[in-house]
């Protein structure tokens, strides 16, 4: 296989996941034009993005099941185009309860789903040491996707109105992935490359449902996913510490920045070093940035944060593959997947209720620490009890 069909899969899921950011990022600078125009409040219209979550985190399971059945190009070509219907459907709805709904279909088959299928496609068409190094890339097409959009998207939406951007929004999401089948095309996965069987090896859903290690997974991701919903708050928790909207956009830049750049390095790192090795650099410079906000030193913690923050979207899914094998990766990990919807859908209010409570986010300084040790200390447990399971 040439260099060029080799990385077809890798092009082909970094171009979903910056469709995906377009179920983030770009429908976020509509939130105010269309709340100002419906005359409602910010929290009442914002709950349909709520919902939107909480319907792809639902689904997620049931996704990963029939990309099993179905295959990755029919799932691809069939949210292209639910995606685009409901970006339509969302430019003519006038009312709040009409966002509700849509909202909730577009979640069901949506970035949820895309984002599942990325991860699957990268497990499938690669070996676990090339996963973990390309993971990180793909992952950061999101990043890309979001400084895009942060760019097009307020000039369309100042030039053409919310109903054109929503349509526009819509275009973009269904464009970048017919062309992310395209590329992909007939890439051979690794397992046929070699002369085997595609998922041929490791656990089904129903044993991993059994195993301890897969809900060791979900409990490390939920707590996790604690640090996702913290950074809901980022910029009010920098007005906390004193910095006003200008340097908030700063460093709220800056961090994205990390983010984007800590998803690649993190893949670059995991290929270099394994999966235990690396873990244990990010999960330590993760905790260390949540210490660096405790000193108000705000640049180097962010910093910290923002190159440990991935480790849901590149560690996890190359994690999952070595614990269960390829035999049923999509299912057992929509089941993890979902775990991260979930948790980011409780956690961000709690944190509000928190601040809410003590009047300050310096709680959440102390306790994120705590609770990434835990998922890092779970997650080499499964590590363990795997490795055990292979030597009996």
């Amino acid at each position: 296989m040439n260099k060029l069909a080799k990385l077809r899969p890798a092009i082909s899921t970094f171009l979903m996941m910056m469709a995906v950011a377009t179920t983030s990022t770009a429908i976020s600078f509509l939130n105010q034009p269309v709340s100002t125009q419906l005359q409602i409040g910010m929290g009442q219209f914002t709950l349909y993005y709520s919902l939107m979550v909480a319907a792809g985190a639902l689904t997620t399971p049931l996704a990963g099941q029939l990309i099993h059945k179905l295959g990755a190009v029919k799932i691809v070509i069939a949210t292209a185009i639910w995606g685009l219907i409901c970006m339509v459907l969302f430019s003519v709805s006038n009312s709040l309860w009409m966002f509700y709904i849509v909202g909730i279909l577009a979640g069901a088959l949506g970035g949820s789903a895309i984002t599942l299928l990325a991860n699957v496609i990268v497990q499938t068409y690669y070996t676990t040491s090339e996963a973990a190094s390309l993971i990180g890339i793909v992952m950061a097409g999101s990043g890309v996707g979001s400084i895009l959009y942060s760019a097009v998207i307020p000039v369309i939406l100042e030039k053409t109105g919310i109903a054109a951007t929503y349509r526009f929004i819509g275009i973009i999401w269904a464009v970048l992935l017919i062309l992310s089948v395209l590329i992909l095309g007939k890439a051979t996965p690794v397992a046929e490359e070699k002369g085997g069987e595609l998922g041929t090896n490791g656990m089904t859903r129903k044993e991993a449902l059994r195993s301890p290690m897969l809900y060791m997974m979900v409990l490390s991701v939920l707590l996790l996913t604690c640090g996702t919903g913290l950074a809901q708050h980022w910029p009010a928790v920098l007005e906390e510490l004193g910095y006003n909207a200008v340097t908030t956009g700063a460093i709220i830049s800056f961090y994205s920045a990390v983010l984007t750049a800590g998803k690649i390095a993190q893949g670059i790192l995991y290929g270099k070093l394994g999966l235990k090795k690396g873990a244990l650099i990010v999960y330590a410079l993760y905790i260390i940035g949540f210490f660096l906000l405790l000193k108000a030193a705000v640049y180097p913690a962010f910093l910290c944060i923002g190159l440990g923050f991935g480790i849901v979207t590149t560690l996890v899914p190359v994690l999952t593959k070595s614990l269960f094998g390829q035999k049923e990766y999509a299912g057992i990990y929509g089941i993890i997947a979902m775990s991260i919807s979930v948790g980011s859908f409780i956690t961000t209010p709690v944190w509000g209720v928190v601040y809410d409570t003590t009047g300050s986010y310096r709680p959440g300084f102390l306790v994120m620490p705590v609770l990434i040790a835990l998922a890092f200390l779970l997650q080499i447990l499964s590590i363990r009890l795997q490795e055990k399971a292979k030597t009996m």
